[in-house]
C-alpha cells in the first residue's frame, strides 16, 4: 500500500507546486496553466483526482451533456468528465495498492491534455444558452 510519503515524493519529482491541505489531501497548482488546482486525495485505498474545468450557469444546454459523454468515450483514457456542484469537472481514480509515480503522471497529463484541447469548445457550448 502506498503511503502519504510516497505521494509527496512523487509530487516533488513532478516539479509542480503543491500544498498539503489535509492529512491525505493535496492541491497541485500550476499558475495559469491547465493544471491549476488539481485536488488529489486518498480515501479507502483509492487515490482520487479532481479538477474544476468550467462553471455551469443556471441553464445547461443539452448539447453540453452530449459533448461531455462523447469526449468521455473518444478522447479520455485516464479520466472522465462529470458534473459536480454546478461545475464541469475532470475526475480520475487509481487503486492505491498498485498506484505509482508513472500513473500519477499519466492522470495529470490526461487532465492537462483534456483541458488544453476541450476547454474552449465546452465554454462555447455554455455561451450558446
Amino acid at each position: 500500500m502506498r503511503t502519504v510519503d510516497d505521494i509527496e515524493s512523487w509530487l516533488l519529482g513532478l516539479e509542480l507546486p503543491f500544498e498539503r491541505v489535509a492529512p491525505t489531501m493535496w492541491v497541485i497548482s500550476q499558475d495559469a496553466g491547465p493544471l491549476s488546482r488539481v485536488v488529489l486525495f486518498l480515501d479507502e485505498g483509492v487515490a482520487w483526482f479532481r479538477l474544476k474545468v468550467v462553471e455551469l450557469g443556471e441553464t445547461h444546454p443539452t448539447a453540453l451533456y452530449r459533448r461531455l459523454l462523447e469526449l468521455n468515450a473518444s478522447d479520455l483514457i485516464h479520466c472522465a468528465y462529470a458534473i459536480e456542484q454546478n461545475a464541469v469537472v475532470l475526475v480520475a481514480s487509481q487503486v492505491l495498492a498498485t498506484f505509482d509515480s508513472a500513473e500519477c503522471q499519466s492522470v495529470l497529463d490526461a487532465f492537462a491534455v483534456a483541458v488544453s484541447t476541450h476547454h474552449a469548445a465546452l465554454a462555447d457550448l455554455l455561451s450558446e444558452r
